[in-house]
């Protein structure tokens, strides 16, 4: 029963994080071997081309993405895809699932 549980919990979290990427008004996929500072760079791109002002510091925004996706980064590269969006009022939601 509690794998189970899990499992479930688990599901409804990746419904309420793809719920919040809906809302985004920039969403973009990371790929595999993407490192933290080329992810950074181009967060940075995507907010000034949809005249978005991240929420965060560069260092805030750095350990925003280390903690979102502390499961796919390995030497600070990505070792699996992650969808990411930025919202209107310029958070990001990671969604660090993505199958290829």
């Amino acid at each position: 029963i509690e794998t189970s549980a899990r499992v479930n919990i688990s599901k409804a979290e990746q419904t309420i994080t793809l719920s919040k990427l809906l809302k985004c008004n920039i969403i973009f996929n990371a790929q595999e071997g993407t490192e933290l500072w080329d992810l950074v760079s181009r967060i940075y791109t995507m907010a000034d081309n949809g005249d978005t002002k991240l929420a965060y510091t560069e260092p805030e925004l750095v350990a925003f993405l280390n903690r979102g996706l502390k499961h796919v980064f390995n030497d600070r590269k990505l070792t699996a895809s992650a969808e990411i969006g930025l919202t209107p009022d310029g958070n990001l939601i990671i969604n660090p699932t993505i199958q290829d």
